[in-house]
C-alpha cells in the first residue's frame, strides 16, 4: 500500500454532522420560540441532511419561517466554530490510523470552503485524535460558491498525480460515481448515511456500506 493514495470525504463520511445540526436547531429554537415544543421532541439521532427535515416531521412550517430557518442553519453551518460539533464515525479513526501506518497517503476531499471552514476542521480532526499531520492531505474548495461536483471533478485530476489511488468513500452516490469513472481499478466505497435531497442510483462497481467495522 506504501505510496497508494486514499480518498475519503468529510461530511457524513468520516465526521457524523449531526451534533453540528442539532446544535443549531436549538439555538434556531430559542430565536423562534414558537418551534420549541416540536424541538423538545427531537434529539440528535433524529437529524437529517439539515434542520428542516427533522423539524417537519413534528411540526408544519409556514414558508416565511422555512425561509428565516433555513437562512439561520445556512448562516451557521458551514463554519469554522460549528464544525467543532462534529464527532468521527465510531471505527472511523482506526481505519483512518491503519491506512496511514502502512505507508498510504490520506486525502481529505470536501466540500467544505478553505476560507469558511479550514481552521475548525483540521481543529476538529485534532480533537478526534484523526490523521491529520504529516501522510494527509485536505483539499477544500477554494470557495463556498462552486459547486461540490464541478470542484472534486478537477480536484480528482490533481490527485491522479499522487500516486495510485487505491480506495475512495463518500457519502454522496453523485460522487462516488464520479470516482468509479475516474479510478475505475479503485476501490470506491459508498457509505449509507445522509445524502443531499434526490441522490443518484450508485453505479453497480460502487460498494454500498452502512458502518466502518463490527456492530
Amino acid at each position: 500500500m506504501r505510496g497508494a493514495v486514499a480518498i475519503f470525504d468529510i461530511d457524513s463520511t468520516i465526521m457524523d454532522t449531526a451534533p453540528r445540526n442539532f446544535r443549531i436547531l436549538r439555538e434556531v429554537a430559542r430565536e423562534y420560540p414558537v418551534i420549541a415544543p416540536a424541538v423538545e421532541q427531537l434529539s440528535v439521532g433524529d437529524m437529517g441532511w439539515n434542520i428542516l427535515d427533522a423539524l417537519e416531521t413534528r411540526m408544519a412550517l409556514p414558508e416565511s419561517l422555512t425561509r428565516d430557518i433555513s437562512r439561520f442553519w445556512s448562516e451557521r453551518f458551514f463554519t469554522n466554530h460549528y464544525a467543532l460539533e462534529d464527532a468521527p464515525y465510531q471505527g472511523v479513526a482506526e481505519i483512518l490510523w491503519w491506512i496511514q501506518r502502512e505507508g498510504g497517503l490520506l486525502v481529505y476531499l470536501t466540500g467544505r470552503d478553505e476560507p469558511g471552514m479550514a481552521e475548525g476542521t483540521r481543529e476538529s480532526f485534532l480533537r478526534a485524535n484523526l490523521p491529520a499531520g504529516e501522510g494527509t492531505r485536505f483539499i477544500l474548495k477554494p470557495d463556498f460558491e462552486t459547486p461540490d461536483l464541478v470542484f472534486k471533478r478537477r480536484a480528482l485530476e490533481d490527485i491522479a498525480c499522487l500516486g495510485t489511488v487505491w480506495i475512495a468513500v463518500e457519502n454522496e452516490p453523485v460522487n462516488a460515481n464520479l470516482f468509479a469513472r475516474t479510478f475505475p481499478d479503485a476501490r470506491v466505497l459508498l457509505i449509507d448515511t445522509i445524502t443531499s435531497p434526490n441522490p443518484e442510483i450508485p453505479d453497480p462497481e460502487v460498494i454500498r456500506f452502512c458502518r466502518y467495522g463490527p456492530d
